[in-house]
C-alpha cells in the first residue's frame, strides 16, 4: 500500500513541554488522558442512568450488564450513544485544552473514498491468509453456511460504528496528544499499548491476543500518520472485525457473533487463537509483523520519529 503524509503542516504543531522536564511533561500528559477517560465514563454513566429513569418503559438498562445475546440494532444503539457522548467531549478537550484544529483529528474528506476503500481492502487482506492457512492445514473445517442475509447490513453497520469510535479515540485523539508532547513514534507506540490494555477485560483474553492488538494499533497508527486521516485505519479496523467474526466464523476479541460460515476449530490455541478469535493466533502476529516490516516504512522512515 502506498500511503503518503497528507501535509508537512501536520508535523509542525508546537509541542507543549518540548523543552521541559520529561517527567513533568509525562505527568501533564497522563493527567489529560486520565481526565478525558474519567469525564467520558462519568458522562456515559449519567446518560444511561438518566435515560433509564426517564424512559423506563422504552429503555431497559439491564441490557448493559449482559450484551452476549443483544441484537445488532441494540449494540449499534449503544455504540452510537458512545459516539454521541465522546465527540462533544473530545472536541472540547481538543479545541480548548490542546488548542488544535478539528482537521488534525483526521477529518479531511478530500480523499475519503480512496482512503477508506484502501483501508477496507487492507483489513480483508490481513485477516484472510490466516483463515486459509488454518483451513489448508486442517486446523479448521467448514461445516455449513447458515447466516440470514437480512442480518448482514445491521452487523456491518455495528462494526462500522465500533471502528469509528475506537479509531477516533485511540488514533485521532490519544495518538495525536501523545505525539504533541513527545514524538510521533511515542504517540504510535503508547496509543497502541493503551488500545491493547483496554482489551484486558474481554472474555478469554490471551497474551498473544493482546500483543496482536498492540501490533494492529501500530499498523492503524502508521496509516493515520501517513494519510493524516482516520479513514484508512477505520476501514481496516471495520473489515478486519467484520470478516473475522461474521464472514470467517471466529470470535472477535473474545466476543461471539452470528456467523456466515459455521466452522469447527481443532488445532492448538496458539495457532487458531482459541476462544479469543483469530487475532489471538501466532499466525496473525507474523502477518502483522510482515506488514510493518515490508509494506510500511515505519522502522526506516526518520520523519515518523521526529518530535513534533
Amino acid at each position: 500500500m502506498n500511503f503518503f503524509l497528507r501535509k508537512e503542516e501536520w508535523l509542525q504543531i508546537e509541542a507543549f513541554g518540548k523543552d521541559q522536564n520529561r517527567f513533568l511533561t509525562a505527568g501533564i500528559l497522563t493527567g489529560k488522558l486520565v481526565s478525558f477517560g474519567v469525564a467520558y465514563f462519568l458522562l456515559m454513566y449519567l446518560t444511561v442512568d438518566y435515560l433509564g429513569k426517564s424512559f423506563p418503559s422504552y429503555i431497559d438498562t439491564s441490557i448493559f450488564k449482559d450484551l452476549s445475546n443483544a441484537s445488532p440494532e441494540i449494540l449499534s444503539l449503544i455504540e452510537f450513544l458512545q459516539i454521541l457522548i465522546s465527540i462533544p467531549l473530545l472536541l472540547i478537550f481538543w479545541k480548548f485544552w490542546e488548542k488544535r484544529n478539528i482537521e488534525d483529528l483526521g477529518f479531511d474528506f478530500k480523499n475519503f473514498l480512496r482512503q477508506v476503500s484502501m483501508g477496507c481492502i487492507l483489513g480483508i487482506l490481513l485477516i484472510t491468509p490466516g483463515f486459509f492457512i488454518l483451513l489448508l492445514t486442517q486446523n479448521l473445517r467448514i461445516l455449513s453456511f447458515e447466516f440470514p442475509v437480512d442480518q448482514i447490513l445491521p452487523w456491518l453497520f455495528f462494526f462500522f460504528l465500533v471502528a469509528f469510535f475506537e479509531e477516533l479515540i485511540f488514533r485521532g485523539y490519544v495518538l495525536s496528544v501523545i505525539s504533541g508532547y513527545f514524538s510521533v513514534r511515542s504517540g504510535v507506540l503508547l496509543s497502541s499499548l493503551l488500545f491493547s490494555l483496554v482489551h484486558l477485560s474481554n472474555p478469554d483474553t490471551t497474551t498473544i491476543g493482546l500483543v496482536n492488538i498492540f501490533l494492529v494499533g501500530i499498523i492503524n497508527g502508521v496509516l493515520f500518520i501517513k494519510t493524516g486521516n482516520l479513514w484508512a485505519p477505520m476501514g481496516a479496523h471495520w473489515t478486519w472485525n467484520f470478516f473475522q467474526g461474521i464472514v470467517y466464523g471466529f470470535d472477535v476479541s473474545g466476543f461471539k457473533f452470528p456467523k456466515i460460515l459455521r466452522t469447527e476449530i481443532s488445532g492448538p490455541e496458539v495457532l487458531t487463537g482459541g476462544e479469543f478469535g483469530l487475532e489471538g493466533s501466532i499466525l496473525v502476529s507474523l502477518l502483522f509483523l510482515s506488514f510493518l516490516v515490508f509494506h510500511t516504512e515505519f522502522i526506516r522512515k526518520p520523519n515518523l520519529f521526529k518530535t513534533l
